[in-house]
């Protein structure tokens, strides 16, 4: 059976939307992949609300179901665990197109950014082994203070690329605000794709009086590059594709320890040797 696809969905993967507004955008998906059961699509909104609020969604979800995709209402991102139809299985692909909650007034950046993080720590468990969640939103002010990135680090995810969004690949889609059925303008829009870090299980000889088993790794999480050699890492981190992601996000850190054993992490050197010879 061959294997249709559509941007980075695949027919074969079990993919879970969040967040929808009027369903137009699983809908764009579900219309080219026909995976049948294999899309799960929710959305915040009660049934009502979603009717009330958005025009043409009745038969956006009559055509959904002949389609073959789940649905779910009143679904919050941020306690996935709560809905045990959405969670009794595993997802390559966990899409939240625009998280946001109303309102985009400086003071209201730690609401979004609460949003954003709790989501991250509700969907991560619920990835397949090598499954992504991709996060799309703007990238100009304010929604560039939301520091994705550092949120992402903080749920130890990890970046793997972005791609700037391109809303003319998914024909039916058409963005809808949170509170009523206009449009916002979505060009300066990125998706970013994060997975769960598979650290390598690499173990060096016990030492005396140390962690048994630590081993000093360099991680970059700005391009997502891990290695056990210093100097590899600092060659690295002066190469121009680094410095270029690094500015563009305007981070400052650029390295994390790891000890695999007691699954310790720090952006600290300093601490990183005291735990090694304590």
């Amino acid at each position: 059976m061959s294997v249709s696809s559509l941007g980075p969905f695949k027919s074969d993967q079990d993919i879970l939307f969040l967040g929808e507004g009027d369903f137009s955008f699983a809908h764009s998906v579900a219309s080219v992949l026909k995976s049948q059961d294999k899309i799960v699509a929710t959305c915040y909104d009660s049934k009502k609300n979603l009717k009330a609020k958005y025009s043409g969604v009745t038969e956006t979800l009559k055509e959904l179901t002949e389609l073959g995709v789940s649905v779910f209402y009143s679904v919050d991102a941020t306690h996935l665990n709560d809905y045990p139809k959405i969670t009794k299985k595993q997802y390559d692909k966990i899409v939240f197109n625009f998280p946001h909650n109303e309102g985009a007034l400086p003071h209201e950046i730690e609401a979004h950014q609460r949003l954003i993080s709790n989501f991250f720590l509700s969907a991560k468990g619920l990835l397949k082994p090598n499954g992504k969640i991709l996060v799309t939103i703007k990238t100009s002010p304010p929604y560039s203070q939301w520091d994705i990135l550092k949120l992402a680090d903080k749920a130890s995810l990890v970046l793997n690329f972005t791609t700037k969004f391109d809303p003319q690949l998914y024909t039916q889609y058409k963005n809808k605000r949170t509170a009523n059925d206009s449009t916002f303008d979505i060009t300066d829009s990125e998706t970013f794709t994060f997975s769960v870090p598979h650290e390598a299980k690499e173990k060096g000889p016990p030492q005396s009086g140390a962690c048994p088993g630590c081993v000093k790794k360099f991680h970059c999480k700005v391009c997502h590059v891990t290695t056990v050699s210093e100097p590899s890492y600092a060659l690295h981190l002066q190469g121009k594709k680094h410095l270029k992601k690094k500015m563009y996000y305007g981070l400052l850190s650029d390295v994390t320890l790891y000890c695999d054993i007691c699954k310790v992490s720090t952006t600290s050197l300093e601490a990183y040797k005291q735990h090694l010879s304590g």
